[in-house]
């Protein structure tokens, strides 16, 4: 099925099994899951992803924040910088657990936990660490609860004990202080920002150096441990979640189903949740990276006042980026934009409703 460019599409999915259901502004289809972008079979790792569109679409965009812009190739060249200074540091993952023991659950593999803004930096750590198989613990420093906020960090140092911080000296301290891991080493982000923005250093010599010459040489596999995200925090009933890398890789392969095709190469997509929110933020960039888009990140990634504040933040940054393709909760579609598809920009041509059920009348 191919959309009208300028018709604004509204799509809501519900996966079950081998099958997914696709609802459409158009109509109801039954699609079998195809697999997607080439030889996702073959893959054993998320960043797989971004190589794969490194090579055959180096120069499109891939991730955009206020700062500038990142091509795939300057993405996943970054990301080995990041892989290579974190090696030298002595930083490197474990083979995955089996994790379905019938005698015993095994121990979560440690994270490498990260406090750091959403940025084109953020996002080219979280792929150097992957490299290495390191899952990922991002710690929020963008949350409007501030209280809340602290009590999830120290949760997520406390309970995944963590190889190593990135931070900064004085916030690693005070963030290791407060969860009572005073014997968390911690790494300094401005040396890993360092290695990541550097351009004279050839890739190769600096994983050489690092000892880091293939992805083959890492530990990773699809059941390696991916991210580590708390959900229900608002409920009161905040549970850790494991995101394996094969679970990333099952969207990869599958969005292009999901989406009918519609989203390609060049379309832009909105990173907007706060880091709080572990399993959107990552959500918001599988969806983008399986299509080969651009991951755009707006929200507020140094905190928002906010459900008011964020509301006109989104707004602000589909107009500002020129949002193509946007992932949101019904609830905020209508917060963000109370006039209706008349109100909202000419860029946006898809809307992707997920976590909420979508009201009829709003569909309409």
């Amino acid at each position: 099925m191919v959309f009208p460019t300028s018709a604004l599409v509204l799509i809501t999915a519900t996966w079950n099994r081998n099958k997914l259901k696709v609802d459409c502004a158009i109509e109801p289809v039954i699609c079998v899951m195809s697999t997607g972008i080439n030889s996702p079979d073959e893959w054993t790792s998320f960043p797989q992803v971004v190589d794969h569109f490194a090579t055959t679409h180096g120069s499109a965009a891939a991730v955009e924040d206020a700062e500038g812009v990142w091509t795939y190739a300057q993405l996943r060249d970054a990301s080995l910088r990041a892989a290579a200074v974190l090696s030298q540091n002595g930083l490197r993952g474990s083979r995955a657990p089996i994790w379905m023991q019938p005698a015993e659950q095994p121990l979560a593999p440690r994270p490498l936990a990260v406090w750091l803004p959403r940025s084109r930096e953020f996002f080219a750590l979280c792929f150097g660490a992957w490299r290495l198989g390191l899952p990922v613990i991002a710690l929020s420093g963008d949350m409007a609860d501030k209280f809340l906020e602290k009590e999830r960090n120290q949760q997520s140092l406390r309970s995944l004990k963590p190889l190593a911080l990135i931070a900064d000296a004085t916030s690693g301290a005070a963030l290791a202080l407060d969860a009572g891991v005073s014997d968390l080493p911690i790494l300094s982000v401005s040396e890993v920002l360092a290695a990541i923005r550097v351009q004279d250093r050839g890739i190769a010599n600096a994983l050489k150096e690092a000892g880091v010459m293939s992805e083959g040489d890492a530990p990773t596999t699809p059941t390696s441990a991916l991210v580590y995200v708390f959900t229900g925090g608002t409920t009161k009933a905040s549970k850790c979640v494991c995101v394996t890398h094969a679970m990333a890789l099952w969207e990869a392969s599958n969005y292009q189903t999901a989406l009918f095709g519609a989203a390609r190469v060049g379309d832009k997509f909105l990173q907007y949740s706060t880091l709080f929110w572990g399993a959107a933020v990552f959500g918001q960039l599988s969806i983008g990276l399986a299509v080969g888009g651009c991951i755009c990140v707006g929200g507020s990634p140094m905190g928002c006042r906010g459900s008011a504040d964020a509301l006109s933040q989104l707004a602000c940054d589909v107009k500002s980026f020129g949002i193509t393709v946007l992932g949101v909760v019904p609830s905020q579609l209508r917060g963000a934009w109370p006039g209706g598809p008349a109100s909202a920009p000419e860029s946006l041509r898809m809307l992707i409703v997920w976590a909420d059920k979508c009201p009829v009348e709003l569909s309409r």
